[in-house]
């Protein structure tokens, strides 16, 4: 039986306690990587040997590991960013023969948590909206389901409209309709309860509101200046990077070039960029079914530097720095 999960959960599956996780210096009690007799664990079978994936640290755990296995970055001869977006940015940088990995508090944005009008990827939600030129495009999850709300990726894609649109400026500001005379995307902006907003669906009661763009605008920022904080570590730039992979059920969803527009992360990587879904399940089950696996991991481990972005000054100085949006292009 193999379990890949965040540090956290692999405590609680192993029935160890997380609070040292919890406060200074944040210390797990266990970072795993072996194999134990179950002792209780349902639904594993009662006879079962129990494979826990290895963590780095606190907040980048056996998920990550695992899935940059199932990735093959070990085959990989060039640079490669590895990124898994959620509340938690969890972010890996394969160069020069090392992997230098951090872990970012991007917060519950892009998984539609406090936000307005968020929700999870259910019927009725979402998912991703288009801009024609002229008039908005939206996918909706369900079969013949009115909207309402937006998931992690119709916010993303919302919001690379209002950047395209220019109907947010480049500090984060949902503009008001009147600055945008004459273009199209005016018709969509409007106002609810004292404050701008840009709708989505004013039938349904589907719109974001300033406070959203501004959580999208703090998420995507934690992302981005991690990806510069890890380059900068590793002595390399943008332009060294030869392949990027997003993992992650969240990634198998988001719309590349949208985040890319927002700055998730730099442009460059679009055209090399992948999404492979969800790494850490293929990667469990392969430290499951594989001695050469386990061997393959452990040789990622001995290679891996934690970067402690709390106490970065390359992150403080790069988070401020990609907060602001690139509406020129």
């Amino acid at each position: 039986f193999s379990i890949a999960g965040n540090t956290i959960m692999l405590h609680l599956a192993a029935d160890m306690s997380p609070v040292g996780m919890g406060i200074a210096p944040f210390t797990p009690v266990s970072l795993f990587g072996y194999e134990v007799p179950n002792d209780g664990l349902y639904p594993a079978a009662e006879d079962a040997v129990i494979y826990y994936a290895p963590c780095v640290y606190s907040y980048v755990g056996g998920d990550i590991t695992v899935g940059m296995l199932a990735s093959k970055l070990e085959d990989i001869q060039g640079n490669c960013v590895y990124i898994d977006i959620g509340t938690n940015g969890e972010i890996a940088l394969k160069a020069n023969g090392r992997y230098y990995c951090c872990a970012t508090a991007a917060g519950p944005a892009f998984e539609g948590a406090e936000i307005a009008k968020g929700m999870a990827a259910v019927p009725g939600a979402i998912s991703h909206v288009k801009w024609s030129g002229k008039d908005l495009e939206l996918t909706i999850l369900g079969d013949n389901v009115p909207p309402q709300g937006l998931c992690g990726s119709g916010l993303m894609d919302a919001l690379a409209v209002l950047i395209e649109t220019g109907a947010v400026d480049e500090t984060g500001r949902l503009v008001d309709a009147s600055e945008l005379p004459g273009h199209p995307v005016a018709k969509y902006l409007g106002k609810r309860e004292g404050l701008n907003v840009f709708w989505l669906s004013e039938e349904n009661d589907v719109y974001m509101i300033p406070g959203d763009v501004r959580k999208l605008q703090l998420a995507k920022s934690a992302i981005a200046a991690g990806i510069q904080t890890l380059l900068r570590v590793a002595g390399i730039t943008e332009e060294d990077v030869t392949d990027f992979i997003i993992a992650g059920g969240f990634g198998s969803f988001l719309d590349k070039t949208s985040a890319a527009k927002i700055g998730l992360f730099p442009k460059r990587f679009l055209p090399f960029a992948r999404s492979l879904g969800n790494m850490a399940g293929e990667g469990a089950v392969l430290t499951l079914c594989s001695e050469e696996a386990r061997r393959s991991i452990q040789n990622i481990m001995d290679n891996f530097e934690v970067v402690e972005l709390s106490t970065s000054p390359i992150f403080n100085e790069q988070f401020v720095e990609q907060m602001m949006f690139d509406t020129e292009s």
